[in-house]
């Protein structure tokens, strides 16, 4: 059994690079995109088990790229972490969304993967 991908889509370096090395300390698998269009566009070599998502990027919205991530798995859990209060409609109803509001704790945003990874196997499609 592999362990889970976790792909983080943000167009903040700092904040990447911070996310990057504390699950690297937890004992993660952290994929990056810097933006929307990456990060459609890794979704397929990448396989996540859960995706961080922003939602003002360059390229492709956060919204975008969620619509890109339901297409590609109905069930892959997203964690959307923005500073902005936009919500994206079609998530308010869905079951694999989570919100955080920035800034968090780093704990409240671990406590969210694990409970989204404990509810499933790591994701592959086919």
């Amino acid at each position: 059994m592999r362990k889970p991908r976790i792909l983080l889509i943000d167009d903040d370096e700092e904040y990447v690079e911070t996310l990057y090395y504390y699950f690297k300390k937890k004992g993660l698998t952290l994929y990056t995109a810097m933006n929307g269009k990456e990060g459609i566009e890794c979704l397929p070599d990448v396989q996540p088990d859960c995706i961080i998502l922003d939602i003002l990027m360059p390229y492709q919205t956060g919204a975008q790229v969620y619509k890109a991530a339901r297409k590609y798995s109905a069930d892959l859990p997203v964690i959307i972490c923005t500073g902005t209060s936009l919500l994206i409609k079609e998530a308010v109803k869905d079951p694999q969304v989570a919100y955080l509001q920035k800034p968090y704790e780093m704990m409240e945003l671990t406590s969210l993967i694990k409970y989204f990874l404990s509810k499933s196997e790591p994701h592959q499609t086919t």
